[in-house]
């Protein structure tokens, strides 16, 4: 499915990060899945991952995937997007928290994509 609001090919630059106390393992995997999603979803656009000391391309489009929890049975998580650089407020949206639960077995690999396909479905809705 192609992005409405950005139909060119400018890049899509990724980072990840969990809040204090979630399960670095997790925040890494759902990063991955979310690149993966990206990837699939926009063929024609580079989808990497920030690197901190590297500057942004030009024009590139921002996503960040902050995790709020990683609990056995419950993750949570949102999106935040827009132009590279910008700073919150400035252009930029932030997508509603967004929650998945296991009700009879913690959460593992089989949750990733549902959670990540979740959080693109509620706060990313130009896909």
């Amino acid at each position: 499915m192609a992005l409405a609001a950005w139909g060119d090919a400018t890049p899509i630059v990724l980072s990840c990060h969990g809040e204090t106390n979630t399960d670095e393992a997790v925040v890494t995997e759902l990063c991955a899945v979310l690149e993966a999603e990206l990837s699939e979803r926009e063929p024609g656009r580079v989808v990497q991952r920030r690197v901190q000391s590297e500057p942004y391309p030009a024009g590139a489009r921002d996503i960040v995937l902050e995790v709020l929890r990683t609990e056995p049975h419950s993750w949570e998580g949102r999106l935040t997007w827009g132009v590279a650089g910008q700073k919150s407020g400035a252009g930029r949206t932030t997508g509603p928290p967004v929650e998945i639960w296991g009700m009879d077995a913690p959460l593992g690999p089989s949750a990733y994509q549902q959670f990540v396909r979740g959080l693109l479905k509620v706060s990313y809705p130009v896909f």
